[in-house]
């Protein structure tokens, strides 16, 4: 009966640290450059839908902020 508690005990800690190992992964993601203008989308849009924007503006504007944010932060150096 032990052996079996214990058993299971270790699996959910294996699925703990694999969660775990997944959502480190999706951080390191948000910190390209891709992930952080993902973000940038995300944060803009709702913020627009919150303010009272009707949805087809919301998405051109956070679409026009995400544009922008990308461009300017991604920008060459000459």
């Amino acid at each position: 009966m032990r052996h079996a508690s214990a058993m299971a005990i270790l699996k959910y800690f294996l699925q703990i640290l694999e969660f775990m190992g997944q959502v480190g992964e999706f951080l390191e993601l948000l910190s390209t450059p891709i992930g952080l203008a993902a973000m940038v989308c995300l944060t803009s849009y709702e913020s627009l839908m919150l303010l009272g924007c009707d949805t087809a503006n919301s998405v051109v504007l956070a679409l026009v902020i995400t544009l922008t944010f990308h461009t300017a932060s991604n920008r060459p150096n000459f």
